[in-house]
């Protein structure tokens, strides 16, 4: 071909960060030559074939097409007019030192009469063809360079014209959106392989899940993808490409407390119609003729990259072992408090009897009353335990009634200066008698009051005090008992509402198991309410609480 550098400049270039581009595949192909490459995909086959298609037009000896690469060098050569034995003798593809390399950078069209009177001429390898006259059109697709189509006579024949440079541009459009298309095509196919590959691995993750997993399409309400433990959940086969309709009629959703959950309002639904995450939502799947199955679901969304939801998909945890041993341990716990109940009445009974008796021995009268006091604990953990039990079972109604504040933090008040640990502590009560009544059960928010006046005095020497006001626009009560007491650690004020939790760290010299603030926090969310604490370690603690005030 002409322009080619010499031997020396045929060397495989090096871009700006040193890699060096691979050597050039060089084709000897075009429509109707018997050297066509017996491998060579479609897109191989179209683009050999334009310089075929380009000689023939304009009468050319020679013909090839050189595709530049990312890197902006030739990666691929097609050649027509030349035998394979003869495209073995060009060597590498030219690497833009000669005439060719004007193309694409000086010119978008070359037109030479004669190449080795060109400036730019330097010469021909050895066994290259003769040439006299050249024809080149930069290959351009919306400003983007992507390749070089080359035309070339033998000595002895007429140059090119200007028609002939018309008619190879033209040619240059279509070979433009040949590459263009193969390049679509190849992406396209990749695209492909790496969605299937992404679809392999999605559902190998979901059918190794210990949940059940279950994806949605937005638009079409199909199923996309489920595991096999969703069949399991379920009751019955749940395959792809069902809709859910063939899947919600079989069932009744419901909250904990019984009632219905719509199926456009179960979590997988709500992802697709608000584009939010649900977490942890507990239900029951109940099923005609089948026991109620309790399920968490966790639900979220996908999107695409405008951020428009296409699908969503939900994990499904059947629960039930754990609502088992849940129960179990209710039960356990139930059995236990029962019958602890009756002896320690007895022995309450005796303890009271006879510390009444004990009138001149001082230190057996002070065993007694230790005695009584053990009991009085005893008897405070064994009622906890119950009311616990009652509570995560659900069987711990509220008793409500039109209520003040006031009365009840003023009865709680009172039940602590009766008791005879802290009868001499100061007490100081801030509840405006003009606060509004509350709908709720006075006896066991008075417990929860108890509850927070008996820990801080616990945990704190000084003075305790309590305070309601009125918070969020006259919307809720809030309620503080404050202390300067040891405080609390911050890494255990996340815990201190959980079950059987105490804090470990030093001087807390309070006894118990854990239960207080869980089952204060269980009464103040019947009650629709919020429960918490604001510590500084070794400076004191703030229990609050508020509930909304009654409409």
């Amino acid at each position: 071909m002409p322009g080619r550098a010499p031997r020396h400049d045929q060397q495989n270039p090096v871009d700006s960060h040193d890699r060096v581009v691979p050597r050039a595949i060089v084709f000897a192909a075009a429509r109707g030559d018997p050297d066509q490459p017996p491998d060579a995909t479609e897109s191989e086959r179209a683009l050999a074939s334009l310089p075929y298609l380009a000689r023939v037009l304009v009468d050319a000896d020679y013909a090839a097409i050189t595709v530049i690469g990312a890197h902006g060098f030739i990666e691929r050569m097609y050649v027509s007019g030349m035998t394979p034995d003869k495209v073995e003798q060009l060597g590498p593809p030219p690497s833009g030192k000669g005439v060719l390399g004007l193309m694409g950078t000086e010119t978008s069209a070359l037109r030479v009469d004669r190449i080795s009177a060109h400036s730019r001429s330097v010469g021909f390898p050895s066994g290259h063809p003769p040439m006299e006259s050249l024809l080149g059109v930069a290959v351009q697709r919306n400003g983007v360079h992507l390749a070089n189509l080359y035309l070339t006579r033998r000595p002895g024949r007429a140059a090119f014209s200007v028609d002939d440079q018309k008619l190879v541009e033209t040619a240059a459009q279509n070979v433009a959106a040949a590459l263009e298309n193969a390049r679509l095509y190849t992406e396209e196919i990749r695209l492909r392989h790496e969605a299937e590959a992404e679809r392999r691995r999605l559902v190998a993750l979901a059918e190794a899940a210990p949940a059940g997993v279950i994806v949605i399409d937005a638009a079409t309400d199909q199923i996309l993808l489920v595991n096999e433990e969703v069949s399991k959940i379920f009751g019955f086969q749940v395959r792809a490409g069902i809709t859910r309709g063939s899947l919600h009629g079989h069932f009744t959703y419901r909250r904990l407390d019984g009632s219905v959950v719509e199926p456009n309002d179960l979590p997988v639904y709500r992802a697709i119609r608000e584009g939010v995450t649900i977490r942890s939502q507990e239900l029951v799947f109940e099923r005609k003729g089948q026991r109620p199955t309790p399920v968490w679901i966790n639900a979220a969304p996908v999107k695409d990259d405008d951020g428009t939801v296409i699908a969503a998909i939900a994990v499904i945890q059947d629960i039930s072992p754990l609502k088992a041993l849940d129960e179990a341990k209710n039960d356990f716990l139930s059995m236990i408090t029962h019958d602890l109940r009756t002896p320690l009445a007895t022995l309450k009974g005796l303890s009271s009897e006879a510390v009444t008796r004990i009138r001149d021995d001082a230190e057996l009268r002070d065993a007694v009353q230790a005695i009584d006091d053990e009991v009085d604990q005893m008897t405070e953990l064994v009622g906890n335990l119950l009311d616990m039990s009652r509570i995560e079972a659900g069987a711990y109604p509220l008793e409500r009634e039109e209520c003040h504040l006031v009365d009840i933090c003023g009865d709680a008040v009172r039940r602590a200066r009766r008791s005879r640990q802290w009868a001499t502590r100061e007490l100081i009560v801030d509840v405006p008698a003009t606060l509004p009544s509350v709908y709720a059960d006075p006896g066991q928010l008075g417990r929860v009051v108890d509850n927070l006046i008996g820990n801080a005095l616990k945990y704190s020497d000084s003075a305790v005090k309590i305070t309601a006001k009125l918070m969020n626009r006259g919307r809720e009560i809030l309620v503080e008992v404050d202390d300067q007491g040891i405080g609390i650690p911050p890494n255990e004020l996340g815990h201190l509402f959980d079950k059987f939790y105490r804090v470990t760290s030093a001087g807390r010299k309070g006894r118990g198991a854990g239960l207080g603030l869980a089952i204060c926090k269980a009464i103040v969310g019947a009650h629709d309410g919020k429960i918490g604490v604001r510590s500084v370690f070794r400076q004191g603690s703030t229990f609050w609480f508020s509930l909304p005030v009654r409409d």
